[in-house]
């Protein structure tokens, strides 16, 4: 049972997406036929009581899990796990988690083959043996929105891919998620501009515009007004991955599209 997005996804990666037995409400990673047993806003515990799991994985935040949960879980003799996932390092530790519960392996027994193979590439993303230098590329800003612009700061996974690919953040200090205005745009000048807009799951469509107000035709137009670097030199993009904005190991790919973007704006 899964009641986190990004660990059905890795779960899914690890191969073990057919002992699945329940979904989180806005997982689209598993299969439809899965059973919604709720989200972070609530449990649907009839349901989840039907799946019979074994193991409840969830990823509650701060937020102590749900005393009923906690009660269900030593009644029915669920073994509960919550995996904190954020920084790139969360997704690691989260794939070691999520792969030594699906197989019931103890603490100190060996990853799967899949499991080493999934953190070795997010160790090559993250820390790299040697980080390139793209600076030439200039300052990068990373939005989930244009309208309102909203970015991706310090805290995020995002911002250690980038920051892990040699880049240089217009964000430099900051929240993780921060709300600009357009004068907090002209000051931070970027000369890159990576927007995360992700497409619906199994869709080839352009994205939605489920970001605030971003106009799905053309994201860049509320930005247009502002005669920012990067929309002058067109070093913008669009990252449409149905997973980019999941902290999961569906941040592999991502992180080398964010890779080939930047070594196209570099200054040759």
């Amino acid at each position: 049972m899964s009641l986190s997005p990004a660990v059905s996804v890795i779960l899914r990666d690890l191969g073990h997406e057919p002992e699945v037995v329940g979904r989180h409400a806005y997982d689209f990673v598993l299969a439809s036929g899965v059973p919604v047993c709720g989200d972070q806003s609530g449990i649907d515990y009839e349901s989840l009581v039907r799946t019979k799991p074994t193991h409840v994985f969830t990823q509650w935040g701060s937020r102590a899990l749900p005393e009923r949960l906690r009660t269900m879980a030593a009644e029915q003799k669920w073994t509960l796990r919550d995996v904190p996932i954020l920084t790139l390092d969360d997704i690691g530790a989260a794939v070691a988690t999520v792969d030594r519960a699906a197989r019931n392996a103890g603490e100190d027994d060996p990853l799967s083959s899949l499991a080493k193979q999934l953190q070795s590439g997010l160790m090559e993303l993250s820390h790299p043996t040697t980080t390139p230098d793209r600076s030439s590329a200039g300052k990068v800003l990373l939005l989930i929105s244009t309208a309102p612009p909203t970015a991706l700061g310090p805290g995020s996974a995002h911002d250690e891919l980038l920051r892990a690919i040699g880049a240089v953040p217009a964000l430099a200090d900051g929240k993780a998620y921060a709300e600009l205005t357009h004068e907090d745009l002209v000051r931070l000048a970027p000369e890159a501009i990576i927007l995360f807009l992700p497409r619906a799951a199994n869709s080839a469509a352009a994205p939605s515009t489920e970001a605030g107000g971003t106009p799905a035709n053309d994201p860049w137009k509320p930005l247009r007004e502002l005669n920012l670097p990067a929309l002058r030199s067109n070093h913008v993009a669009v990252i449409d991955d149905p997973l980019a904005l999941l902290p999961s190991t569906g941040l592999i790919p991502v992180g080398e599209k964010m890779k080939t973007l930047l070594s196209q704006w570099e200054k040759k």
